[in-house]
């Protein structure tokens, strides 16, 4: 979708190049820069504000005290402290837009990345092997990435005391001012982009008839709406076995810890450095086999479901495993002495206690779903079209206008799940 928008913005026939009476060619490089900065900001956003909020107010109370001015304080103070948060910020930056598929197959013209260089080689040109090939140099870097991000986030977690005190600079007019122009100039950024594809849904001939329809999203091509409603319920199914499987597996390693569940936190945390494109292929070498037992889940949305969970599994586990981290054990202990089995505490002590957390991570799953394009690029067939994929074939089709239309179905969709969340999740947190 931010594809769509850079070039409904930028593109040739683009808003601003109407304006300003001059041809922009945002194909290449330059906007494939652009989609995946806007594309990563979010994750970097919170990764340095969770950095920012371990700073100690002590620590500037006495720079002050020694003379220090507000650069000497930032130089000698902020910098060090948030020096693990902003390289772990670039190493996620890094590895999420080295996988990214949607918006290089997209805005990224003859630019060409790894993403799509798997995706030519395996569906262009039926070479498996050269893709796998790809696939391995694709992972490397990526899983280079992860490695030093979590040495970065242990290092973090080191800096500061139980006792500090959260920092809150001193309100200065000018230069709160200028950040906030600068934040609302980033902001406005994005909403511009995102909301561009909805209107650009909304405009009966791009950019020559300007006028109002609904037209678009009488989509009789690729399905019509049968992708959408395929992703939504391939979606739920991803959400209710994934939500299920990570809570049996944290409540696994919370009651029989040692080795066993170390090796199993360290495999739970192998698929964030994974790129859905490779994920995608190694399923398609795993179960496109009539030989083997398990081939007969290929072609089927249990596969797709399970791929999609796997995909998002290491942030959906971090979460379960905070939620676990969070529930007493002297009630577990409680229930025991008072004769509660397994099955008892299961449904009296964890459930309720981690109602919450199940939900977030149940939603987490079924938005991620909805959106993904890499890992299912190669798992859709005739029979089993997904809604992200049918977006990127309307857009190969130059059907851009109906391609924004479904883009906005999707995300509306996603924000009706997103409010969900905010209603459940608010009175409770």
């Amino acid at each position: 979708m931010l594809g769509l928008g850079l070039i409904f913005l930028l593109g040739r026939n683009g808003i601003v190049g109407n304006m300003l009476g001059v041809r922009l060619d945002i194909y290449g490089f330059h906007g494939l820069l652009i989609a995946d900065v806007l594309y990563a900001l979010p994750q970097a956003v919170l990764i340095i504000q969770a950095a920012l909020r371990h700073s100690d107010a002590r620590q500037y109370e006495a720079a002050g005290v020694l003379g220090a001015g507000g650069w000497r304080q930032f130089l000698d103070i902020t910098l060090p402290g948030v020096r693990f948060g902003l390289l772990s910020a670039g190493f996620v930056v890094f590895t999420i837009t080295i996988t990214d598929f949607g918006n290089a197959v997209v805005i990224g013209g003859d630019f060409p990345v790894l993403a799509t260089e798997i995706y030519s080689q395996v569906s262009g040109q039926m070479k498996f092997g050269m893709g796998a090939v790809v696939g391995i140099l694709l992972l490397l870097p990526a899983a280079a990435a992860i490695w030093i991000e979590r040495a970065a986030a242990r290092r973090q977690k080191t800096i500061g005391t139980a006792a500090a005190l959260p920092y809150v600079p001193a309100p200065q007019r000018t230069r709160d001012l200028l950040f906030w122009l600068l934040n609302m100039l980033i902001a406005l950024a994005i909403v511009a982009t995102i909301a561009t594809v909805v209107v650009a849904s909304l405009i009966r001939l791009w950019p020559y008839r300007l006028d109002l329809t609904f037209k678009h999203y009488n989509i009789d091509l690729a399905g019509g709406y049968a992708p959408l409603w395929t992703s939504i319920w391939i979606s739920a199914l991803a959400a209710i076995v994934g939500t299920l499987l990570l809570f049996l597996l944290t409540f696994g390693i919370r009651r029989q810890p040692g080795r066993a569940a170390d090796f199993a936190t360290l495999l739970s945390a192998l698929p964030v450095g994974v790129p859905g494109l490779v994920l995608g292929l190694a399923y398609v070498f795993t179960f496109n086999s009539a030989d083997l037992p398990w081939g007969m889940l290929y072609g089927t949305a249990l596969l797709v479901a399970l791929c999609n969970y796997y995909h998002y599994h290491t942030q959906g586990f971090t979460t379960m495993m905070l939620g676990m981290r969070q529930v007493p054990g002297a009630m577990e202990d409680a229930t025991s002495v008072l004769g509660g089995g397994t099955g008892r505490i299961l449904r009296d002590v964890y459930l309720p206690a981690m109602r919450v957390t199940l939900i977030s991570v149940a939603m987490f799953l079924f938005m991620r779903s909805m959106v993904t394009l890499s890992a299912v690029i190669f798992l859709v067939t005739p029979a089993l079209p997904l809604g992200a994929v049918t977006v990127m074939r309307l857009d190969e089709a130059g059907f851009t206008s109906q391609a924004a239309a479904f883009s906005t179905c999707i995300m509306g969709i996603v924000a009706i799940m997103a409010l969900a969340l905010h209603l459940l999740t608010g009175k409770r947190r």
